[in-house]
């Protein structure tokens, strides 16, 4: 359904960015569990958890159960990149099978660079409490 690169060939922050949500809409928990950091952290509204892994965050069988059928980033910011270090601002929507968004919010992703790869680290996010990660 969706393409990806090959694993460690992202030479951007946004392009980690594009890989991941490719992943993602792929529902390959290997894939995205490789492409992020361990641990995985959120900090919505405040409220900050860790994961082990990205995979312990999802659920894909309940996310589908909201009506999501694949996800988007649109308007992509990056906010700031030292070339270790990186944020950017993104619009994430889930969209169901007749591409209604169903949930939409910014998000603020998290980036760190290791060995000349980008992984994602994590996310914050303010207001987007009902983001649907199927848990």
């Amino acid at each position: 359904m969706f393409s990806s690169q090959v694993f460690g060939e992202e030479s951007t922050p946004t392009q980690a960015l594009d890989n991941f949500i490719a992943l993602f809409n792929d529902e390959n928990l290997d894939g995205l569990n490789q492409v992020s950091n361990a641990p995985w952290f959120t900090m919505v509204n405040g409220d900050s958890n860790s994961f082990s892994r990205y995979s312990d965050m999802v659920d894909f069988e309940g996310l589908k159960k909201t009506g999501w059928s694949y996800s988007r980033v649109e308007n992509i910011d990056v906010l700031h990149n030292d070339g270790e270090t990186a944020f950017v601002k993104a619009l994430l929507e889930r969209l169901d099978k007749s591409d209604q968004v169903i949930f939409g919010g910014e998000i603020i992703f998290i980036f760190a660079r290791s060995k000349n790869e980008w992984k994602i680290a994590g996310w914050i996010s303010s207001g987007n409490k009902d983001l649907p990660l199927g848990k």
